[in-house]
């Protein structure tokens, strides 16, 4: 096993436990396997069916339990990262769906997308991660992960799904209940000398989550769906103001230069916000009820701030985003840093676009649910690494390249780039990366931006197959000691 290989597993996962010692060395191998062909499935990662039946084998071995692997990151994570931070951590989280669409029939999948006329909804599983940033937007790794069971809540009468039905239910009982839950397993890993805050999208915006971050004292930052009514001194009276048309009629406090992802072509684009903030007050919704929701339905006194783009470019849709937050916002200067912290949110996106394309996750040929989620909690290591490379050594102009490539990988990469000149004796990591990553497609003109996450992940899969295949020719065994 190569030294920065096995290094960085020691540091992630040298305390890691099965009941089986060998399983350990198992899961070590299979980890230095995966990263170093991220993009393929198991039958690719390894070069002889012994080795591929042996992962088969530790993923449906009843001893290894995916709450195992995540926990040592979980830890590996606060104490190795986390706890070197002197800002906020951001804490990203947002749900993705795995698609299995073309999978035999399986009772332990869910059904993740809708059916089409004549045929039946997609297979899968329903993923929902907690990624922690810093406030430069570097992974620093995983603090929860949840598979949830997608559950159908029918009318006991009707034997079906309604709308009305479901309201009458608790939030315990609703799929929704995974934002919450994860909210408070962060909390309960008592990371006390930092300061979190929570981040999510519009399918976060849950009274009982406000709720309990308030009782809690956790910080949250959230992104506005219903246009509820608010300022209301009591529960059921006529509401005199909606909460979109009441920001929306305050006057311009301040603008914005922000600069965020696009799905296009052009991967960036850059906006001027106009930004307007106040306290508001949240009441519980008319349809909470002290037999279903408990009778603590307090108001919420809560901030918002509403930050709309006045003039977009011809053919993109304006930005218009209501942000609710129970931090206090008494300044411009407070609200610009809480909308700067919002665009963070599309890094879990990203980490989300390297699990599934970059980790060929919905290729795996395995089919029972907790192997599945075994092998996805593997590869979502395997993910948060790639990504992690991606942003730290781009920011970092002093790192050595040594903490991410061996000796070898290095002398292979400068090979490849400098056919006639010395090799300089340490290259820079913000050099490496360049470099991994026109191995992946990137061009690397002066007027061309950092490398992206997609060139970045095929550049190292293709580096990883050249340094094996040189290490067969040369009859190189790998090393299996740590520095």
């Amino acid at each position: 096993m190569g030294v920065t290989d096995l290094c960085w597993i020691e540091q992630e996962f040298g305390d890691i436990r099965f009941k089986d010692i060998r399983l350990v060395k198992r899961f070590k191998h299979i980890l230095k396997k995966f990263m170093q062909q991220a993009q393929s499935n198991i039958s690719s990662s390894f070069e002889n069916w012994s080795s591929i039946k042996a992962c088969y084998r530790f993923f449906s071995n009843t001893k290894v339990k995916s709450f195992t692997i995540l926990k040592e990151h979980v830890i590996s994570t606060i104490d190795n990262r986390i706890r070197d931070e002197s800002g906020k951590i951001l804490v990203i989280h947002d749900t993705t769906y795995i698609d299995y669409k073309n999978r035999v029939k399986n009772d332990s999948l869910d059904r993740v997308f809708r059916a089409q006329k004549g045929k039946d909804g997609s297979l899968g599983l329903i993923l929902h991660n907690s990624l922690a940033l810093n406030e430069s937007g570097i992974p620093l790794g995983l603090l929860n992960q949840k598979f949830v069971r997608r559950e159908t809540i029918n009318h006991p009468e009707r034997g079906m799904l309604t709308k009305q039905y479901v309201h009458t239910k608790p939030i315990q009982e609703k799929e929704s209940y995974r934002w919450i839950e994860a909210i408070k397993d962060i909390n309960n890993l008592n990371i006390v000398d930092k300061e979190i805050v929570h981040i999510a999208d519009r399918e976060a915006d849950i009274y009982e989550l406000y709720k309990y971050c308030d009782e809690q004292n956790v910080k949250f930052l959230i992104r506005a769906k219903e246009n509820r009514a608010i300022n209301k001194e009591k529960r059921r009276e006529k509401p005199k103001y909606k909460l979109f048309d009441y920001f929306r009629s305050l006057p311009g406090m301040s603008t914005i230069n922000i600069k965020f992802p696009i799905n296009k072509d052009v991967k960036y684009r850059e906006a001027t916000l106009s930004i307007s903030f106040t306290e508001f007050t949240l009441p519980p919704p008319p349809n909470r009820t002290y037999n279903k929701d408990g009778k603590e339905l307090a108001n919420l006194k809560l901030w918002g701030i509403i930050a709309i783009e006045q003039n977009p470019p011809e053919g993109e849709e304006a930005i218009n985003w209501l942000l609710i937050t129970n931090i206090k916002v008494n300044a411009a200067g407070e609200a610009i840093e809480k909308i700067h912290w919002y665009t963070q949110r599309w890094n879990i996106e990203i980490f989300h676009k390297v699990l599934k394309s970059g980790c060929s996750i919905e290729a795996a040929q395995l089919r029972d649910r907790e192997r599945l989620i075994k092998y996805i909690t593997t590869k979502s290591i395997i993910a948060w690494r790639i990504f992690w490379l991606s942003r730290k050594f781009n920011n970092d102009q002093n790192a050595s390249c040594s903490q991410i490539l061996t000796s070898l990988e290095q002398k292979l990469l400068l090979k490849r780039f400098n056919k006639t000149a010395d090799p300089p004796k340490e290259l820079p990591a913000k050099e490496a990366i360049k470099l991994i990553a026109k191995l992946g497609g990137y061009i690397g003109r002066n007027c061309d931006p950092t490398p992206g996450i997609i060139s970045l992940w095929r550049g190292w899969t293709r580096l990883m197959n050249m340094v094996n295949d040189y290490k067969m020719l040369a009859g190189i065994e790998d090393i299996e000691t740590c520095g």
